[in-house]
């Protein structure tokens, strides 16, 4: 599998903010249905989750909230392989 190479100016939190986005939305919901809980169209969520765009303050805590999270849980760094579902890696 091919690693994907950050964006040229893309910043710690848009990168931080698109792996978590798609991990907590993914065991909670479709993108669909967070458009719908969030009010935010469904091709705008998916450009977060691609990292095409970075959320306003207001749309990314109207994420969160539509997925019962902070905002902290958006730039926690997981390790899938050490960490469980929604439990930080040790030391990270």
């Amino acid at each position: 599998m091919r690693k994907k190479k950050k964006k040229a100016g893309q910043s710690m939190w848009d990168t931080l903010f698109k792996a978590n986005l798609q991990r907590l939305r993914r065991s909670r919901m479709t993108q669909a249905e967070l458009a719908k809980k969030s009010r935010i169209a469904k091709i705008t969520i998916s450009t977060y989750e691609t990292g095409t765009r970075s959320p306003s303050w207001e749309n990314a805590v109207a994420i969160a909230r539509a997925l019962g999270v902070s905002l902290d849980e958006f730039t926690r760094r997981f390790k899938p392989e050490a960490a469980g579902p929604g439990r930080p890696a040790e030391g990270g």
